[in-house]
């Protein structure tokens, strides 16, 4: 344990702490600067008066914000919990309670206003607080993230377009080794199509299929081929170890927008 500890106070962690905050808040992360504002806001702001509220919003942001930006605790959600890379410890941003803060802030300040023969004055108050975080926030629903399908299993359709490829093969055995969100449709569509490895509903998935789908596929093309895979679908990052052995592997296709594609074990005569 201590040495966990000492090996992540290093210059990585720091970097991928950075990467993480800035790629989860945004190069100019306003609203988290709202929320320490209302955080110093909330913490000299009617000090006489023991309001739950006040008291429980301070201590649980105090001491998630340490927790967030400890380096133990961001490598151990990263590495123990989510993925090597620490690629899922940007949801650690979740347990901040900064909505129920900035919330808290505008509220009191509209206390402190105290126009009630004026609602429009405290309404245009809210609305600037609002116009702010809308503006420089980031429109989420757009290409990268979302895609509209067109298939009654709403299974992605450029994943649909490799398992239909798969599917015209002509071959009465077709046993099949496919990126990991690949797995869970083949059989959906075409129960004649043989998986590698089954598709777990937790995502345990073992070691060989974690490598296959990384792209580390020299070491275990040999075990899948003796084993009688004969197809092959892969991330197009990692097609080109199947392309520079043509006296393989033969190319079949790919998907539309070309992001999987599709190989076939050559049979030797």
């Amino acid at each position: 344990m201590i040495e966990f500890i000492k090996s992540s106070f290093t210059i990585e962690t720091i970097d991928l702490m950075k990467y993480e905050f800035f790629n989860y808040n945004g190069n100019i992360p306003t609203y988290f600067i709202l929320f320490i504002i209302s955080l110093i806001f909330i913490l000299f702001y009617n000090r006489k008066e023991k309001e739950p509220a006040r008291f429980q919003i301070l201590l649980t942001s105090f001491i998630l914000l340490i927790l967030v930006f400890f380096p133990p605790f961001f490598n151990f959600v990263g590495k123990f919990i989510g993925e090597e890379n620490g690629s899922t410890s940007w949801r650690l941003y979740w347990m901040l309670p900064i909505g129920p803060s900035i919330a808290y802030m505008i509220v009191s300040f509209i206390k402190i206003i105290n126009k009630e023969e004026n609602k429009l004055i405290n309404i245009a108050f809210i609305g600037i607080f609002a116009f702010v975080i809308i503006v420089t926030g980031q429109f989420v629903y757009v290409k990268e993230n979302f895609q509209q399908v067109y298939n009654f299993s709403k299974c992605p359709d450029e994943i649909l377009d490799i398992i239909q490829l798969l599917s015209l093969q002509n071959d009465d055995y077709k046993k099949v080794m496919t990126t990991i969100d690949v797995s869970p449709w083949p059989r959906q569509f075409d129960s004649n199509i043989i998986l590698y490895y089954s598709h777990l509903p937790f995502g345990n998935f073992s070691e060989l299929s974690k490598q296959y789908d990384s792209g580390i596929i020299a070491p275990i093309i040999e075990k899948l081929s003796k084993d009688g895979c004969n197809y092959y679908i892969t991330h197009d990052f990692t097609a080109p170890f199947f392309e520079i052995y043509p006296e393989l592997f033969e190319y079949i296709g790919q998907s539309t927008n070309g992001n999987y594609k599709l190989f076939k074990l050559i049979e030797k005569n």
